[in-house]
């Protein structure tokens, strides 16, 4: 498939949120959406777009809970959420975890 011919103040900057709002990298971004990454990048440098804190920040702050029979907790990661369970089989989360890092940051897979 050919690139995306973009050429819109508009449609770029709609380009330049959505990335932002997606939790993918740059790169996965313009695969998905057949965007050199040459021109993705000055299209930032060009409407002086940056990154907002949250979509920057790559370190979580975890804070230890005491853990009950019926505790359960949420992971979020850009359009992921996944809920675990107190006795949840150690092997299936990893295997999960390992999904959704691949997922949101490696762009293995197509939309």
């Amino acid at each position: 498939m050919g690139k995306t011919n973009i050429r819109s103040k508009a449609a770029i900057e709609k380009y330049l949120t959505a990335q932002r709002e997606s939790g993918l990298t740059v790169e996965c971004f313009c695969k998905r959406h057949h965007i050199a990454l040459s021109t993705f990048w000055n299209w930032r440098k060009r409407f002086k777009a940056t990154p907002d804190k949250q979509s920057a920040a790559r370190f979580v702050k975890i804070v230890p809970v005491p853990v009950t029979s019926s505790t359960a907790i949420e992971i979020r990661t850009g359009p992921f959420a996944i809920t675990i369970s107190a006795g949840c089989d150690p092997e299936l989360l990893r295997n999960i975890l390992s999904v959704v890092g691949e997922l949101s940051s490696g762009c293995t897979h197509a939309a």
